[in-house]
């Protein structure tokens, strides 16, 4: 077999330009697996966007919720406080209400004593009642 050198040449020119075209042409007709991969993956990239919104989001709802929580905590803790004091000053007001009991059984007139005991009993009422929560 005897091949002529311009039949060869004009067939290894014809098998470039085939080559070159096909690498010029969209490469999804010779390939379409590679466009459904990159379809795949576009769509991954898209969920993966949606997650990390949706994980902001909350990280941020989680963020104002603890505030919020930490701001009720110290209320909390101020009005725990507050009937705490609110508590002395009742036991106070009952231990002075039982020497005021004591002091009217043991002196049935009012001496000195007693009217010091009830100037402060008054005393103390007045400040727990413009203390009182509202």
């Amino acid at each position: 077999m005897d091949f002529d050198p311009k039949t060869l040449l004009a067939g290894l020119m014809i098998a470039v330009v085939v080559a070159v075209a096909a690498v010029l042409v969209d490469r999804s007709v010779f390939w379409p697996e590679d466009d459904a991969f990159e379809q795949r993956l576009r769509a991954l990239e898209d969920s993966l966007a949606r997650s990390q919104a949706l994980r902001d989001s909350l990280q941020a709802d989680i963020d104002r919720r603890y505030v919020r929580l930490t701001q009720l905590t110290a209320r909390a803790d101020s009005l725990q406080r507050a009937l705490s004091d609110r508590d002395a000053a009742i036991l106070r007001q009952e231990r002075l209400l039982r020497t005021i009991q004591g002091n009217l059984t043991a002196y049935p007139l009012p001496d000195d004593s007693l009217l010091f005991d009830l100037n402060r009993l008054l005393r103390e009422a007045r400040r727990l009642e413009g203390a009182a929560p509202r």
